[in-house]
């Protein structure tokens, strides 16, 4: 990597430099550098920001075909990270994840799915008429996380399901931990899979060499990342990397297809930033942070009733390594949920976790954090327990007795296509057993879908459902925010047809 060249951010000096220019905008957006918005919300935000706020005019440059500062700037990310071409992505890794997968895979092709993947890895496969094999993850049922696939898992598959086109790696989970990447990487490439990795929430792997391996470094054709996660672009902003040697034109060619034709500068803009600081600091930044969040994870674990993921995890099966800035919480001991913990600490303390689940929370650490932060994060988890040991005033919290990963895989009737084009009909929850779903039932976050549409409904699905919602679970997917009704395939045959 050239560390003179990685100091430039050209975007956002192309932006700098044109509002240094004084031009009187007759062009969208229609707020004119903030002069034309709601005065309360302007003054909050500040001129720069609606100054930076631009469109496609002389000297941007344009995502959908970059020739100028757009073009460099993802030059700069595609060395930085270690790739053959990189795309910035302004709807989230998510329009990522549905480009890559309608690059690599077509109607009829079939594709190698954890069942623990995100729900946009569903949708991609609406969009390029591919169809899911799943990859059944080992689990942890005392944490209740899902920890990761084995080599024999795949493996197994690869005999059971020949002709199968590419495969998804999800590179970490949500909660930080890795599979023994490089080995699945290898075995699918030597079967002629396409690998897709799912890098979300490890965009921060390049740069230490404490953290695991990069998907990159490891041997993936295809990753997403969300570059907002842990670097510290804006929200929604994201990259897509091809491996070294692949040009990238099908990826193109479904981005064009996928992204705004409108796209927001302030976001591509922070991906260039993002990256600028990374490469020149990144590694310091990451120096400073590691023992700070190894001291909060032993702090954790001195708390009474309270317990922090952490090494003792690697070596299970599926689990090769993880992300020591992820602190997974579980306060099962004092009686608490993980979704009651993170409404202690909201309300009580103000302090927001990342995510809660139904055993733990997740609190995410970034280079943004400093001692006093994370003092702060420590200080409320010893005040939450103090409270429940010595005054025994938090009242006992129902947990989760089923997880996920108890359940069989489910029996796929139709493509996720199939059945996003098929007709359907309401029924109550409790009378489709049987039937085809119509639609996600989807605990959120960290957003792993319970059922999909084309799968056929079971009674243990149906119960799991319900536990979740007994405990006051998040949802996406579902039409009915009750979760008393359910949508089902009309005629199985039909939407097949």
């Amino acid at each position: 990597m050239n560390f003179n060249r990685q100091s430039r951010a050209p975007l956002w000096e192309s932006l700098r430099d044109h509002v240094s220019e004084g031009y009187q905008p007759f062009h969208v957006p229609g707020h004119k550098g903030g002069r034309g918005s709601w005065p309360p919300f302007a003054e909050f935000l500040g001129s720069g920001v609606f100054r930076l706020d631009l469109t496609e005019l002389p000297g941007l440059d344009d995502l959908h075909l970059p020739q100028g500062p757009i073009l460099e700037a993802q030059e700069l990310a595609a060395e930085c990270f270690g790739a053959g071409r990189t795309f910035f992505l302004v709807n989230g890794a998510t329009v990522g994840i549905h480009a890559a997968l309608l690059a690599c895979t077509g109607p009829g092709d079939t594709v190698l799915v954890p069942r623990h993947a995100h729900r946009s890895v569903w949708a991609a496969m609406v969009l390029a008429g591919s169809k899911p094999v799943y990859l059944r993850p080992e689990w942890d049922r005392d944490w209740g996380i899902a920890l990761g696939v084995t080599a024999e898992e795949l493996e197994r598959k690869l005999v059971d399901a020949p002709g199968i086109k590419a495969m998804l790696l999800l590179h970490p989970t949500y909660e930080g931990l890795v599979s023994e990447t490089v080995m699945l990487i290898d075995i699918a490439h030597r079967a002629g899979l396409t690998v897709v990795s799912d890098e979300s929430h490890g965009a921060h792997f390049t740069f230490h060499p404490r953290l695991p391996v990069a998907s990159l470094a490891a041997g993936a054709d295809l990753v997403v990342q969300s570059t907002h996660k842990v670097p510290g672009a804006f929200t929604q902003a994201a990259m897509l990397h091809t491996c070294p040697g692949v040009t990238g034109k099908e990826v193109g060619t479904a981005l064009n297809l996928l992204q705004s034709t409108s796209p927001s500068y302030l976001l591509m803009a922070s991906l260039d930033a993002a990256r600028c600081h990374m490469a020149q600091h990144g590694r310091a930044l990451l120096d400073r942070l590691l023992p700070l969040s190894q001291e909060a994870r032993d702090r954790i674990n001195s708390v009474p009733g309270m317990r922090c993921l952490g090494e003792e995890i690697l070596g299970r099966p599926g689990v090769a390594g993880y992300d020591p800035t992820r602190l997974v919480v579980s306060a099962q001991a004092l009686g608490l949920t993980g979704y009651r913990l993170a409404e202690i600490l909201r309300v009580q303390y103000r302090v927001q976790v990342e995510m809660a689940g139904a055993k733990y929370i997740v609190l995410l650490l970034t280079v943004a954090d400093t001692k006093e932060s994370i003092q702060a994060l420590l200080r409320a988890l010893e005040g939450v327990s103090r409270r429940a040991v010595h005054e025994n005033s938090l009242e006992g919290s129902r947990n989760l007795e089923v997880v996920p990963g108890d359940l069989p895989l489910p029996e796929v009737v139709l493509s996720p296509r199939e059945a996003f084009f098929a007709k359907v009909r309401k029924l109550p929850l409790r009378e489709t057993c049987g039937e085809v779903a119509a639609e996600m039932f989807v605990p959120y976050p960290p957003g792993i879908p319970l059922i999909c549409p084309g799968e056929r409904i079971t009674r243990e699905v149906i119960d799991l459902i319900n536990e979740y919602k007994s405990l006051g679970t998040g949802w996406q997917g579902p039409a009915d925010p009750t979760l008393e009704m359910m949508d089902v395939i009309d005629d199985v045959r039909e939407g097949n047809g």
